[in-house]
């Protein structure tokens, strides 16, 4: 067992002893395990770690999971997300072969099952935000790696997958441009500006790993990320020439593999992958939905590979047999039918429209902090919307993640149980950190905290003050 291998391990007991003392850290320290998996970086092999930071996190917040439990019913998102759940396992039961389901259905229900506790668990505003910072942080660790390293061999082309749910380069690439806009906007929620610069680095260099992967989806979703995070800048020329000078200066490094790559989107059907996709989605998984139009042909991919050659045209039945749709819209539809994928489009557009409109409303209050982590879920959840369209990930752990921590963002406005989330300086305030922030004197004497009151209150209207001169609403 290598010093690695012991760091893992030991990191993982003490995750699982500190979450009976801690709750939520539980909570945090599975999804660290989850989306960094330092178990790959460590070569550990095959483990149960992931499990056993699950049954800690489980048996820890049990009794406060059983609390909220009505939320499954009362919350609108879970509610439908609960629907969905009861849709696709009609479409196992009823599958061609169900037996082809049952190993991806399992890990799809640790998946739910995981994701549908954080509403459940993360209870203030306090709690959600530092589950957002740890999520932000695990990605954009993991695509800091892939990205400094290609920009320290002066360009690189990454065709394998790294582990885990990241199983292949395409994976690996709407993961990072997802992470891209999750760094972004999570610079505004930490107090420390070391931090904030961490943050907006992790960004820069996931983007740099999405082009190294050279997939053509990964970096359309990049481009549609980057600009949903120019809209919803108050600064939109700052925030575009620093986006476009980083992903030009790492395009740069690879011209002549990323741009050929790249060319291939003008004219695709003269290149064997992109043709192969457009026959399989234009041709062949609309015949294959209507032979079996309720319930699908089975979740997830297994039986829909199996009953391809059937529905291609003849010349290319030995060519496609076993590839997947490559499009997340068409493959729900194939596998579980038009209940699954009505709710799915549902879901994932909803989401992502309300968060839009909530971190709006924020920003024309003048209120970045509180406008971050919907717009960060927006923009992550658009680059997703994007890539997904030329991948088929239908149980992709990210995006029933940021469903679910819009759906606790909804419970804890609507409650009131959130805490002021620390506030970062505007631009060009003198102010420091923590005088924006109420939490510092939460624990003080009546007359600290009346003062602190007061501090508080007068720097609301210079800021008000601020803005109204800028034209802001």
């Amino acid at each position: 067992m290598g010093i690695r291998h012991i760091i893992v391990l030991s990191t993982v007991i003490g995750l699982c002893l500190l979450s009976p003392l801690k709750p939520a850290w539980g909570l945090y320290g599975y999804y660290w395990f989850a989306m960094m998996r330092p178990d790959v970086l460590s070569w550990t092999g095959p483990n149960r770690y992931s499990l056993m930071l699950a049954v800690a996190t489980l048996l820890s917040n049990l009794p406060v999971i059983l609390r909220n439990l009505p939320l499954v019913v009362t919350n609108s998102t879970l509610r439908n997300l609960m629907l969905f759940l009861l849709v696709i396992t009609i479409s196992v039961v009823t599958a061609v072969d169900p037996s082809l389901c049952m190993d991806r259905y399992e890990q799809f229900l640790r998946v739910f099952v995981m994701a549908l506790i954080i509403p459940l668990i993360l209870t203030t505003m306090d709690q959600l935000r530092w589950f957002f910072v740890v999520l932000a942080g695990s990605l954009g660790l993991l695509g800091t790696k892939y990205g400094v390293y290609g920009l320290l061999a002066g360009g690189a082309t990454f065709r394998q997958g790294y582990g885990g749910m990241l199983s292949d380069n395409n994976t690996m690439a709407l993961a990072f441009a997802m992470t891209v806009p999750l760094c972004w906007f999570a610079r505004l929620l930490v107090p420390w500006k070391l931090a904030r610069l961490g943050f907006t680095a992790a960004g820069l260099a996931s983007l740099a790993a999405v082009v190294f992967t050279h997939s053509r989806g990964g970096v359309l979703a990049a481009g549609a990320g980057l600009l949903m995070i120019t809209l919803m800048e108050r600064r939109k020329m700052v925030a575009m020439l620093v986006l476009a000078a980083a992903s030009s200066a790492v395009a740069y490094l690879v011209w002549d593999s990323f741009s050929s790559r790249m060319s291939t989107l003008k004219n695709p059907v003269m290149e064997g992958s992109a043709r192969s996709r457009i026959i399989i989605s234009t041709y062949a998984a609309p015949r294959m939905w209507l032979d079996y139009p309720l319930f699908g042909v089975g979740f997830t991919e297994t039986n829909q590979q199996r009953l391809l050659f059937k529905y291609v045209p003849p010349e290319y039945a030995v060519e496609y047999a076993g590839k997947v749709i490559h499009n997340n819209w068409l493959q729900i539809l194939v596998d579980s039918g038009i209940f699954a994928f009505l709710i799915y489009v549902w879901l994932v557009f909803r989401t992502t429209f309300s968060c839009w409109l909530e971190g709006r409303k924020w920003i024309n209050r003048g209120d970045i902090v509180q406008a971050a982590m919907p717009n960060a879920i927006a923009a992550s959840m658009a680059t997703f919307i994007v890539g997904s369209t030329f991948l088929s990930r239908t149980s992709f752990d990210l995006l029933y993640v940021l469903v679910c921590m819009a759906a606790a963002w909804v419970e804890i406005r609507k409650t009131g149980q959130q805490q002021p989330m620390p506030a970062v300086p505007p631009p060009g305030s003198a102010v420091s950190a923590s005088q924006l922030s109420p939490v510092a004197s939460a624990s003080g004497t009546q007359e600290e905290q009346q003062a602190d009151a007061r501090r508080r209150r007068r720097l609301a209207r210079r800021i008000s003050v601020r803005h109204g001169a800028q034209g802001s609403p």
